[in-house]
């Protein structure tokens, strides 16, 4: 609907009373019809809004996950909700035992071994070390045996019993020293007897008289 009227200068001015359209600004005042112009150029470049969110909420990070080690260096990756990566950081990696086993060696085992400087052969008895970057360190529990021979002393007496190291002491007249549960020990004993006077050492017997004198 339009609506002429002459104004005071005896002009006839024409008002468009319809909707806003892309040649009028209809109802609306010239300011906010620019307005509303800048505004539809502005949604003109967005096809969807939702697209448009998506896109924006994609490039957003969601989470910060450990990739998998590549000469000794682990990637730290930042990723979206969708699991696509958007930037990444290289660390170094610290390494650590992160499992041993102790097994006999088997083929693989020895060629293994050998591409780190170990000579193994099968049926060796190994210790396997694995580090938490994937080295794997061999040894060969032989190695770690050492030959060890002992020699008797004067008063030291060693016996071998399966493995089992022992040491005893050696006592050539044992009336006064003796072996106790707690240890060496020594005794001796004075007694009179009938005008006599006896001395001990582990017991007051005669398989242990040490001496006799006559009392004064």
């Amino acid at each position: 609907m339009t609506l002429k009227y002459t104004n005071v200068e005896g002009a006839i001015q024409t008002l468009y009373l319809g909707p806003a359209s892309e040649t009028d600004n209809g109802m609306l005042s010239k300011a906010d019809y620019a307005e509303l112009q800048k505004l539809r150029s502005a949604l003109d470049g967005i096809v969807s809004v939702k697209e448009y969110i998506d896109n924006k909420v994609n490039n957003l990070g969601t989470s910060i996950e450990y990739g998998n080690i590549q000469n000794n260096r682990r990637p730290l990756h930042l990723k979206n909700s969708k699991g696509d990566i958007l930037s990444t950081v290289w660390t170094e990696v610290e390494t650590y035992l992160a499992n041993s086993m102790t097994k006999l060696a088997n083929a693989n085992d020895v060629i293994d071994a050998e591409k780190v400087g170990v000579s193994l052969e099968e049926g060796d008895k190994i210790i396997i070390l694995t580090l938490n970057n994937g080295d794997k360190h061999f040894i060969k529990l032989q190695d770690l045996i050492v030959a060890q021979s002992f020699k008797n002393s004067k008063t030291i007496l060693f016996s071998d019993n399966n493995g089992i190291i022992s040491a005893d002491l050696k006592l050539s007249d044992n009336k006064i020293l003796y072996v106790t549960e707690n240890g060496l020990a020594a005794n001796i004993q004075i007694k009179r007897d009938n005008g006599y006077i006896n001395i001990y050492g582990q017991s007051m017997t005669e398989t242990h008289l040490l001496g006799r004198f006559k009392s004064p």
